[in-house]
């Protein structure tokens, strides 16, 4: 069970990690804020379905009593889904350069900071103190 919750850590990290390093990038390519910001409003929108999405979406997948096994799924699909809308504003702001994409961004990896997978989060799920 604690090699599942390593390579959850390990995964979650990169994902956290890629999103980091491509808004860096967006950031320094950048453009020019644009009149009609279509794109950065629909990324907006995946935002709020990203936010409400990773924490229904992982039960709905993985039903049935807590396990190490759907521990490593769960994280990875909250993980997945923040990252999706993440680097979609990156896109949006990357094409139109609206400033709400970049706090979005910080939003979404932040949520994914609060839900990495630790040794503690991990045992109240499963229902084992004594990891």
């Amino acid at each position: 069970m604690q090699d599942s919750l390593k390579t959850s850590q390990v995964i979650t990290a990169a994902l956290i990690g890629g999103v980091v390093v491509f808004t860096a990038v967006f950031m320094f390519i950048g453009a020019e804020p644009t009149e009609e910001p279509l794109i950065s409003w629909l990324a907006i929108g995946f935002v709020v379905l990203a936010v409400v999405g990773h924490q229904i979406v992982p039960v709905l997948v993985t039903p049935g009593p807590p396990d190490g096994q759907k521990y490593f799924i769960r994280s990875l699909f909250r993980a997945a889904i923040l990252e999706g809308a993440a680097l979609f504003n990156g896109v949006a702001y990357l094409l139109e350069g609206q400033t709400l994409n970049l706090a979005a961004i910080g939003v979404l990896v932040g949520l994914m900071l609060i839900g990495f997978p630790t040794r503690t989060k991990f045992a109240t799920y499963i229902g084992d103190e004594t990891l």
